[in-house]
């Protein structure tokens, strides 16, 4: 992924500090930490996920009944849903916890990241030509399947940014 210079800005805005992580027994972990509707640009959603394989399904569970409500057609929540399950389960994968998803929702876009505490995405990017490979397609499946993403490294660690139009 290529860390587009305005994704990454406008992450930093629509995306401002993700919150601390909650007490683990308030709430089940894939109830929104923050719901937040800007009049006239849209509304975003944040959730803590479970640092844990189960992730990527939990995270698709609580995106669904937002991308229902904003009436997006049936590509674009597909769509939206296996960028969500590719980010997550990277984030579990190749960071650290806490992980954190946040959805956002525009007149022309649905913006999806995910943050972890890790270090830092990796420079070094599997050969998506072998075939023998077990992993290592999903940033580029991300990469074909939107029209704008990152990877990039942040004071609080990974971010995965990745923008649908609607």
């Amino acid at each position: 992924m290529i860390a587009s210079p305005s994704l990454i800005a406008k992450a930093n805005v629509a995306f401002r500090a993700f919150p601390g992580p909650p007490a683990p027994s308030s709430w089940p972990h894939t109830w929104p930490v923050e719901v937040v509707h800007c009049e006239g640009a849209g509304e975003h959603i944040t959730w803590y996920l479970d640092f844990s394989f189960e992730a990527a399904a939990a995270a698709r569970r609580a995106i669904r009944p937002y991308l229902r409500r904003w009436e997006l057609d049936t590509d674009t929540v597909d769509t939206a849903l296996l960028l969500v399950s590719e980010l997550v389960a990277n984030a579990v994968e190749h960071g650290k916890p806490p992980v954190f998803l946040r959805l956002a929702h525009s007149q022309d876009a649905v913006t999806i990241a995910v943050q972890d505490a890790g270090s830092g995405p990796s420079h070094r990017k599997p050969d998506p030509q072998d075939m023998c490979a077990e992993s290592g397609r999903g940033l580029y499946l991300v990469e074909a399947l939107c029209h704008r993403s990152c990877l990039t490294g942040t004071p609080d660690g990974t971010l995965a940014v990745a923008e649908i139009g609607t």
